[in-house]
């Protein structure tokens, strides 16, 4: 038998296949892509960078839902590279300030409870807000809420609407130092007296406030606060019962019921100036109402009446 013909040096060759190809240019632009992720941003190429920012001072405070909210001031810029939501033709971000004056901690849900009022009339939410975490009793929390608002629209223009569709809003114009004086808390004394169920009644304050206890009024609404003095001139206890039945405000023909009350049930003989109170939620535009104090069932005695001017 004869032996085999020794091989070529070209077939000892390994050659590389139609795979192996595809494999090789692979790894290349993997490699490559990797370099050019870590590599590129260090030399500042295909990195975005911060447009121009423009800073209007704004400084002005009101109480929202018993939190003092100060807008510190806006900012426009055609982006902000810190937004993961940004756009780049055009933004505005508000820098805000919440002092959380209620007892228990609150969360500021910015999307919900903030938006800006463009010149005609359109409404737009926020697209980020830097921070959602709880803000404690006393504490002071900073925050930025950015839009979307054209570059060319001027931020003296612009209102921002603090409050969600369902609650007394709060129209805050962004300029300096804008007087949020209709918002405040006001307090009045009375100081009118009645009786009922022989019970001598005296209305010593009235406040109108936009929140309590943390809740904002209801769209349309706010609270009002009655303080009274209350003294029993009898030889015997009297039981005036719970205060849900037997106290209204009027405002014309509407009768409002309390929704918070702290009157007591009875009174001893001969006490005075037993304090007491009652909230309740009346429309914005009212300035006059009449306390009523008498029980919707016949009990013999004639209501007191108290005309309060707010």
């Amino acid at each position: 038998m004869g032996s085999a013909p020794p091989l070529s040096s070209s077939s000892q060759r390994r050659r590389v296949g139609p795979i192996g190809v595809v494999l090789l240019v692979m790894a290349v632009l993997l490699i490559l892509g990797v370099a050019g992720y870590f590599v590129l941003p260090l030399l500042g190429i295909g990195k975005a960078t911060q447009a121009a920012i423009t800073t209007s001072d704004l400084q002005t405070t009101v109480n929202y839902a018993g939190m003092d909210i100060t807008l510190v001031n806006a900012q426009q810029a055609a982006n902000f590279i810190d937004d993961p939501q940004t756009h780049s033709d055009g933004m505005l971000r508000l820098h805000v300030q919440a002092t959380n004056k209620n007892k228990k901690a609150a969360v500021l849900i910015y999307p919900t409870i903030a938006h800006l009022l463009l010149p005609g009339g359109n409404e737009l939410a926020p697209v980020y807000a830097s921070d959602y975490t709880a803000v404690a009793p006393g504490e002071t929390r900073s925050n930025t809420v950015d839009f979307v608002v054209p570059a060319a629209t001027k931020v003296n223009q612009l209102t921002l609407l603090l409050g969600s569709a369902a609650e007394a809003r709060l129209n805050i114009p962004l300029q300096p130092h804008a007087d949020m004086g209709k918002y405040a808390a006001k307090t009045s004394d009375v100081n009118k007296k009645t009786s009922y169920l022989s019970l001598d009644y005296l209305v010593t304050q009235v406040t109108t406030q936009m929140s309590l206890d943390g809740q904002q009024a209801p769209k349309g609404m706010r609270y009002l606060s009655v303080n009274l003095k209350i003294g029993n001139p009898l030889m015997q206890p009297v039981i005036a019962g719970s205060p849900f039945d037997y106290l209204r405000v009027k405002s014309g023909d509407t009768s409002i019921a309390p929704v918070q009350a702290t009157i007591p049930l009875n009174f001893a003989s001969q006490v005075k100036d037993q304090a007491g109170s009652a909230v309740f939620l009346i429309p914005q535009d009212v300035t006059t109402v009449t306390l009523v104090l008498g029980s919707k069932n016949t009990d013999g005695f004639d209501p007191g009446t108290v005309n309060i001017a707010l």
